[in-house]
């Protein structure tokens, strides 16, 4: 056993499989350990673990989301006064686990992850409910399975209006891109005459994504498109258009692969080129740092413009 301490945090390695160290091997059993290696964080009398071999930064990570957790921890009385008595402009999405299941366990971390990419966004909320301690509620509920992933959406709360996850990757950008289809959208649908009129002969700068709806990256991005339209409202106008639908708005365009994002600028005199400029780092950091310096860009002709 080798110990390591620092102001925050004790460090101690356990060999589970120590033949000669049997209360090791109880160690591990009673801490639900089945498979190595295994992380459990002890904190506040609750624990959280983490499967497989990870990275240092990987390891950083789950420490901190655990040490804060964003997840709301649910009973049967707080579901009631948090869910069923939420406004109708929230979203809920919760995680009915057992402590005992692995499954629950391995996906634990990506659960608390995602709590902490959603933690800015106004409406959504991210809940846990143990089921082991509480089997008659989540009975009553029709939860028989773990982990059982569930989202009430927006609208007045209904024990029958929810939405199950049923998606093979577990992790959070999935969790992240199924809750944000809850959300109302700021993200105008365009067809060939809205393309030509509302964003080429407007002097407000737009972002536009041209995708296909057989396109899994766009299908993946475009949650990341609603969140950065959400970061500029009211600054940028948001559209996208459907290129297999309003193909001559795509064609104006040239665009030829899909997700492409593409920014105008906005009109000063005439009406802009219908090519505008693409955008080809479609990661949401890389995305608002770049709609950021084109609109400084665009700050400054315009300040060049009036001193001519």
């Amino acid at each position: 056993m080798v110990l390591n301490t620092t102001k925050l945090l004790t460090c101690l390695w356990v060999s589970c499989l120590a033949p000669s160290i049997v209360k090791h091997a109880s160690l591990c059993q009673s801490n639900g350990v089945s498979s190595y290696p295994s992380l459990v964080l002890f904190h506040n009398g609750s624990t959280t673990s983490l499967s497989g071999y990870r990275t240092a930064a990987e390891i950083k990570e789950f420490i901190e989301i655990s040490l804060d957790p964003k997840v709301i921890k649910l009973s049967p009385e707080t579901f009631k006064e948090l869910v069923e008595s939420k406004s109708e402009n929230d979203v809920w999405a919760i995680d009915f686990f057992a402590p005992w299941c692995g499954h629950c366990k391995k996906l634990a971390p990506e659960w608390n992850k995602f709590a902490k990419v959603v933690a800015n966004e106004v409406n959504i909320n991210v809940g846990q409910l143990d089921c082991d301690a509480h089997r008659q509620f989540c009975a009553e509920h029709g939860v028989r399975s773990y982990p059982h992933l569930r989202i009430y959406p927006r609208g007045q709360f209904s024990s029958r209006h929810y939405s199950t996850f049923n998606g093979w990757s577990r992790d959070a950008a999935s969790f992240r891109d199924w809750a944000m289809h809850f959300l109302p959208s700021s993200v105008e649908e365009l067809d060939h005459h809205g393309f030509y009129k509302d964003v080429l002969g407007d002097t407000t700068p737009w972002l536009v994504d041209f995708y296909a709806p057989w396109c899994g990256h766009c299908v993946s991005f475009r949650p990341v498109f609603e969140s950065v339209a959400k970061k500029f409202e009211g600054r940028v106008k948001f559209g996208a258009v459907n290129c297999e639908e309003h193909w001559h708005a795509c064609d104006a365009a040239q665009v030829h692969r899909y997700p492409t994002v593409m920014f105008f600028v906005g009109r000063t005199t005439k009406i802009q080129s219908a090519v505008g400029n693409v955008i080809h780092n479609h990661r949401e950091a890389d995305l608002v740092n770049t709609l950021e310096l084109f609109l400084k860009q665009k700050l400054r002709s315009k300040r060049i413009d009036d001193e001519l």
